[in-house]
């Protein structure tokens, strides 16, 4: 079995150093005593105190190093693909990122989540935050092809400084010669179910990332029931034709479908009235006969 390096927690905090448990500790404290959840802009003062602390690179240094020291059979608790989990606490995550997001050159993807973003105190270089404004008005929870991004600059950002950034209106991202340089994300929990990738260069959208699990997971169940055409699973997809999600309503639906066409076209002619465009649309295309069907 794999050893688990982790550090001191604070309250309120995960792994990481005893600097970042107590600035976790020090989130919690003024959340308790404004009497909500802590929101990245209402922490920003703390952060940036974290981020030109400069000790921060030397206690990620201290972090890593007791990973390293544990051996060839360790691994680092908190670590997820190119990011670090320092702390972590109601609603809210720090975590260090040493490299650029794995994303292709030619896309730009929005946050489901406000955050800060600060390149350390001590760190060799800065960045470079390409900034965007999000269309206005355009839902949340639909791709339009006709919207594109509105171009805001780019913005030098120093070792120390703070970038703010709210999901639902803006998209940013931070380079380096190329490179993703090391920087800390304070996040706020997602509050956003989907994330839009746009393309870099007519920043229009070109794809929908959902960001809930547990839709993801509810979709491929129902591709499973719809698979093995038992007629028991009527009852439940009925009632996953009403969920929040239009992902798994529509999945729902044709999943009844596919099992009970008579029972999929009841399910299809309440989806012609669905508030969500896209299954409305399907729905209606779905009870057109085969002659008036577009080809």
């Amino acid at each position: 079995m794999a050893d688990e390096v982790t550090s001191p927690r604070g309250s309120g905090s995960s792994a990481g150093d005893g600097l970042f448990a107590a600035f976790g500790e020090r989130v919690d404290r003024q959340s308790a005593a404004d009497g909500a959840r802590p929101s990245p802009a209402g922490c920003r003062g703390l952060f940036g105190e974290l981020a030109r602390s400069g000790t921060v690179t030397e206690a990620v240094h201290r972090l890593l190093r007791r990973a390293v020291e544990a051996g060839p059979q360790h691994r680092v608790a908190g670590f997820d693909g190119g990011s670090l989990l320092l702390a972590r606490g109601r609603g809210w995550s720090l975590t260090l990122r040493a490299t650029a997001p794995s994303l292709p050159e030619d896309l730009l993807v929005t946050s489901a989540a406000d955050y800060l973003l600060a390149v350390p105190s001590g760190a060799r270089e800065g960045g470079i935050m390409e900034c965007f404004d999000r269309p206005a008005g355009a839902r949340a929870d639909l791709l339009d092809p006709a919207t594109r991004l509105t171009p805001r600059g780019r913005r030098l950002l120093r070792p120390g400084q703070v970038f703010t950034l709210r999901a639902d209106s803006q998209v940013a991202r931070l380079t380096a010669d190329g490179r993703g340089p090391m920087h800390l994300v304070f996040a706020a929990d997602p509050h956003l179910s989907y994330r839009f990738a746009y393309d870099r260069v007519t920043l229009r959208p070109v794809r929908m990332i959902s960001t809930d699990g547990t839709a993801s997971r509810l979709t491929y169940t129902i591709r499973l029931l719809a698979a093995s055409r038992r007629p028991s699973s009527l009852p439940v997809l009925r009632s996953l034709a009403e969920h929040p999600s239009h992902e798994v309503r529509w999945e729902a639906i044709r999943a009844a479908h596919r099992i009970d066409p008579a029972a999929g076209r009841q399910l299809l002619h309440a989806a012609a009235r669905d508030p969500h465009p896209e299954v409305r649309q399907a729905a209606v295309q779905a009870l057109l006969p085969k002659s008036q069907a577009p080809t």
